[in-house]
């Protein structure tokens, strides 16, 4: 049986970026695999299938942007990203990024110094080419329901959205082509093995590695899938967004300039609050063609609906094959307020599940109390942007398995994997 040299589990958007990097620094004598099954079908996304690992990737659109003003260190991952993207389509021939822009939409600076302030912070970027938009329905006439004297900052460069699905693809291609090889299965558990480790498949079959990288978003909390005391500290949470669709007239001329939308909750009570600045209410695609070939509207929620789900293979299937409609209807409520002169020519559920982390950040770390001390890695906890901020998750992540090192000038303590049971582990153990 083959021993790779190094094995990545987990073929989504992180997976596929390391896998990429990875592959790329190896000479002809190491090996690299990268293991994950293939994307669902519309059949394995239904009651009574047996499937039980679902990603994140698997969607046509996800809002881009880097100017998180809460969040620094997550923004600097997103535009090292950003700025990769249009060399990987050079590279590859596929097109996943729009550069369509985006806005977020707050409320009336003039009524709020936390709103006002935070503006003239976003204004203040340079590297998305940040503007006003007062009113905003001037500049966009299909959004006549958000109230004159709210502001949007629309952000006009390395900002609109991208297909993770189509992402995934092009990253793939490249690590295929410096000599990776591809297993299209479900990894249930990572074993130590003494000299190698032990990647038990679903179908059975295992997989024998001497480094190993785990980039499986919400399975890695999967009880089976690391010893006990190795299981990290991290919640997924359920995602739920509504499909708009329009026709493709709508989506070509009515709805042709629109960019991604982030908008903060600036209602209350049926009125309006600008006393403070209050968190996101939903962010907003535009209308972007599926691979059933229409067209979708895509909005979705911040914060306020995420509900942890248990750690259970089983469950977090079940949700991703389930829809909130209570949510959804929250979310159509959010639309037609909005968009009020928009009519959909359909609408339907899509269920997500996001990873968060305690710090809100990835964990891209060596995980401790192995027999040999680093050969187990991990990359995972997007918090719902590992699409904006993937490749260079990815090559942090690269860099810790091949060689040892911190590739970067972010302060690695915060990027450090938490555990249930940490304190078991001295400091000592980490590299």
């Amino acid at each position: 049986m083959t021993t790779y040299d190094y094995a990545i589990v987990g073929a989504g958007l992180i997976g596929s970026a390391c896998a990429k990097y990875v592959s790329q620094s190896l000479s002809d004598e190491k090996s690299v695999c990268l293991i994950g099954p293939d994307p669902p079908s519309a059949a394995e996304r239904q009651a009574g299938s047996t499937r039980i690992a679902f990603g994140a990737d698997d969607d046509e659109g996800r809002i881009v942007t880097c100017d998180t003003i809460s969040d620094p260190l997550g923004a600097a991952l997103a535009r090292k990203t950003i700025a990769r993207f249009g060399q990987i389509q050079a590279s590859t021939g596929v097109q996943f990024f729009s550069e369509v822009g985006c806005m977020t939409v707050v409320g009336s600076p003039d009524q709020s110094k936390a709103v006002r302030e935070y503006v003239d912070t976003l204004l203040a970027s340079s590297y998305c080419r940040a503007t006003p938009v007062r009113p905003i329905s001037g500049r966009f006439p299909f959004l006549a329901g958000i109230p004159d004297v709210c502001c949007g900052v629309l952000a006009s460069t390395n900002a609109g959205h991208v297909s993770p699905r189509k992402l995934v693809l092009a990253q793939l291609m490249l690590a295929r082509r410096h000599g990776c090889k591809v297993i299209r299965d479900v990894v249930m558990s990572v074993r130590d093995h003494g000299d190698h480790y032990r990647v038990l498949l679903q179908s059975g079959t295992a997989v024998l590695a001497r480094r190993v990288l785990l980039a499986t978003g919400v399975s890695s909390v999967w009880p089976s899938l690391l010893p006990q005391q190795l299981r990290l500290l991290a919640v997924p949470q359920t995602q739920t967004t509504l499909l708009a669709e329009v026709s493709e007239e709508c989506a070509r001329s009515v709805l042709h300039a629109m960019p991604g939308m982030w908008v903060r909750d600036f209602w209350h009570n049926g009125g309006m609050d600008n006393t403070k600045l209050s968190p996101s209410l939903a962010y907003i695609l535009p209308a972007i063609r599926y691979p059933d070939g229409r067209w979708y509207l895509k909005i979705g929620h911040g914060k306020l609906h995420d509900n942890p789900i248990p750690p259970e293979p089983q469950t977090i299937a079940e949700w991703y094959r389930s829809h909130d409609t209570a949510v959804g209807d929250h979310l159509h409520d959010i639309l037609r307020s909005i968009m009020p002169s928009l009519l959909p020519i359909s609408l339907r559920l899509d269920s997500c599940a996001t990873l968060t982390t305690p710090t809100y950040l990835p964990y891209i770390d060596v995980l401790p109390g192995t027999q040999r001390p680093g050969t187990l890695y991990v990359a995972t906890g997007g918090n719902g942007g590992a699409a904006k901020s993937c490749d260079e998750i990815g090559r942090l992540a690269a860099g810790l398995l091949v060689k040892g090192a911190w590739l970067s000038d972010l302060p690695r303590e915060r990027f450090r994997a938490r555990f249930i049971g940490a304190d078991k582990f001295p400091p000592s153990s980490r590299l």
